[in-house]
């Protein structure tokens, strides 16, 4: 890989860890002055974007599997639908890439909100609407 494609990769991760930082930060000020789920989710969709390199209009419907398979297929540089396939493989535990990718953004999203959030109910969290509710 050429030394300008690598430079460009990171600043393109840089930005998107500041993106994921400023908006974890306007998370945790509007929970601070107790926003509700509808005041928090704007803040919440820009750092899931922003942690999963997404472009908004990747969260057209806002399903966490949706954005997770997205993001894989980002990063695999491939259509989401192959994506969606290639998934389908698991590991060891039942685990799959998108179920692990979603795990490790809860872990990250707690730890950036200043949250402690129940592993059970964010097992059900099918949307950012649902994942907004547990936030606030």
């Amino acid at each position: 890989m050429p030394h300008a494609d690598r430079k460009g990769i990171v600043a393109s991760l840089l930005d998107a860890d500041l993106a994921a930082a400023k908006a974890a930060e306007s998370a945790r000020c509007a929970l601070d002055e107790g926003a509700g789920a509808d005041e928090v989710l704007p803040h919440l969709r820009a750092y899931v974007l922003a942690k999963y390199r997404l472009a908004p209009e990747a969260c057209s419907s806002g399903g966490l599997e949706e954005l997770a398979e997205a993001s894989l297929a980002k990063a695999l540089v491939t259509d989401p639908d192959l994506a969606r396939k290639a998934n389908a493989a698991s590991t060891c535990d039942g685990a799959s890439t998108t179920d692990m990718k979603q795990a490790l953004l809860f872990m990250a999203m707690q730890k950036d909100f200043g949250v402690q959030l129940d592993g059970i109910q964010l097992a059900f969290a099918e949307t950012l609407e649902d994942l907004a509710a547990l936030v606030a």
